[in-house]
């Protein structure tokens, strides 16, 4: 049984330290009123990393800001299925300057919070099922950008005439700097691949955390019964 909107919503509108207590106060409400699957379901549910917690913030608190984007995101992939270049471009102008906007609402956040929380709006923003999460303001992990966020990021290339006869050759400058562009397309994306993996691993790791401090929760309350 899926935890119900409502529920996510008090659990995701709290600030982070003060998660793991809201999340066992509304887990136990819910056995309270007999929804006892609900509760397992909620216990599972794990502590977001700050950039998520942020962006569900922002989704309350700029409610406006958040719409443009999702609605960006729809333009986009419209103006990518269209291979309509120009509009394309504008998107994206639109698109980053939204993203922007919205982590500039968000002050003292360090560097790489700031670009995570960049990666998670735009990412989260194309893709129609985050996008909906992201509006309601329950995303529960960060949104890793697709194959889609990476061609959309990209100017929609030109069809090439077909080469006529006696038309030079691609010059060798060309030809290099088009290589160097490829090459370093390549170790952005092994890069890119390393960050997702570096934060997926922190994610589980400040999982396991949260339940080890549950789990101390508990017990010491267990104690202070028993005592």
């Amino acid at each position: 049984m899926a935890v119900e909107a409502d529920v996510l919503e008090q659990l995701y509108a709290v600030e982070p330290d003060e998660f793991v207590a809201e999340r066992k106060r509304l887990e136990h409400a819910l056995r309270e009123q007999d929804r006892a699957e609900e509760a397992a379901e909620l216990a599972k549910v794990a502590k977001p990393a700050l950039p998520v917690f942020v962006a569900n913030r922002l989704s309350r608190e700029r409610p406006d800001l958040v719409v443009q984007l999702v609605e960006d995101g729809e333009r986009l992939a419209a103006a990518h299925e269209a291979g309509d270049a120009e509009q394309l471009r504008a998107v994206q102008g639109d698109l980053a300057g939204h993203v922007n906007s919205l982590v500039r609402t968000a002050p003292g956040l360090s560097d790489s919070i700031e670009q995570r929380l960049s990666v998670l709006l735009r990412a989260a923003a194309i893709n129609p099922v985050t996008a909906t999460l992201l509006r309601r303001g329950v995303l529960s992990e960060e949104v890793e950008p697709t194959a889609f966020d990476a061609l959309a990021g990209m100017t929609l290339a030109v069809p090439k005439p077909r080469q006529q006869q006696g038309h030079k050759p691609e010059p060798a400058r060309q030809r290099k700097r088009r290589g160097r562009v490829e090459e370093l397309e390549g170790k952005l994306a092994e890069a890119t691949k390393a960050l997702r993996q570096a934060e997926r691993e922190l994610r589980k790791a400040e999982s396991d955390r949260d339940r080890a401090a549950l789990r101390v929760a508990q017990l010491t309350s267990r104690l202070e019964d028993t005592e």
